[in-house]
């Protein structure tokens, strides 16, 4: 299979970048993830278990908060496989 990849860096308001990320969860709860920037566009099929990794990162003057997801492609998941994973999340989550 041939390598697709798009690059997308964009400054946005908060607002849009809510409802960018909402489109990408709603994807991810579809099962298809469509990334376009200009002419380029990857179509994505997301298995049923992801590696997540997030970074975040304060500065004087800077935040950032990075989050990558991957998984596997083309694997047959199995009922069973599923529920012996267990969520043990390591990060904790403060909403204010």
């Amino acid at each position: 299979m041939e390598k697709m990849e798009v690059d997308l860096k964009e400054t946005l308001g908060k607002q849009n970048v809510i409802r960018y990320l909402e489109d990408l969860v709603n994807g991810l709860k579809a099962e298809t993830v469509c990334i376009q920037a200009g002419e380029d566009m990857v179509t994505l099929k997301p298995s049923k278990i992801f590696e997540i990794v997030i970074e975040a990162s304060s500065k004087k003057d800077k935040e950032a908060l990075a989050v990558k997801l991957s998984w596997e492609t083309e694997k047959p998941i199995f009922p069973d496989e599923l529920n012996s994973i267990e969520f043990e999340p390591e990060l904790e989550m403060c909403l204010a």
